[in-house]
């Protein structure tokens, strides 16, 4: 969740055989109607090394499965994030990923909901990446206002921003500057040349 940004309808979506190690993707499920806004998202290469280990635990769920119910067959409904319950490898629910979430905040002395690593994720991207189309991409939301809201940006951003700006565009002189100068004269002659 914190890692990819992840609601707890889209972890709960999430199936095994939308995981492309090869391609190091995932598509992911969200909000809405029956599977939801489709998204795939990118993970990181050290992540494969994570899901392997976690491949061999969830075999390891369907052996137990098999030994301690022998005669009967093993139940899988395909989701990635599962448990055993009795004969069957089945999904979680949404009160089980906020008690996981619950015990891993407890254990680690720091207080936070599911839904706070998501907003960590959207934030720590936007900071890395200063676009705000991106992060609303990768938190599958429909529009950039959204996102915006979301991620609360604050006067600092503002300064940061055109403290930037500032050093990319106010340096006179310089062959960058120009350029963009001389294509902004080249857009405003074109725009009153259409109107005439």
């Amino acid at each position: 969740m914190l890692q990819l940004g992840l609601r707890r309808v889209d972890t709960l979506r999430m199936r095994l055989d939308e995981v492309d190690v090869k391609r190091e993707r995932i598509r992911v499920r969200g909000k809405g109607y029956k599977d939801g806004k489709e998204r795939d998202l990118p993970f990181h290469p050290d992540t494969i090394d994570i899901l392997n280990t976690y491949f061999e635990y969830r075999g390891l769920q369907k052996q137990i499965a098999s030994m301690k119910f022998p005669g009967l067959p093993v139940y899988d409904d395909g989701s990635l994030i599962v448990h055993r319950r009795k004969n069957q490898i089945v999904g979680y629910r949404r009160t089980a990923i906020d008690e996981l979430v619950h015990r891993v905040s407890v254990n680690s002395g720091i207080e936070f909901t599911a839904h706070d690593l998501r907003r960590t994720f959207g934030r720590r991207m936007y900071d890395a990446t200063k676009n705000v189309a991106v992060v609303s991409y990768a938190l599958g939301h429909t529009n950039t206002e959204t996102t915006i809201k979301y991620l609360g940006i604050k006067f600092d951003d503002v300064k940061l921003g055109l403290q930037l700006m500032h050093q990319e565009y106010a340096q006179p002189g310089t062959r960058q500057t120009q350029n963009r100068i001389e294509v902004n004269r080249y857009a405003r002659k074109r725009s009153e040349s259409a109107e005439n």
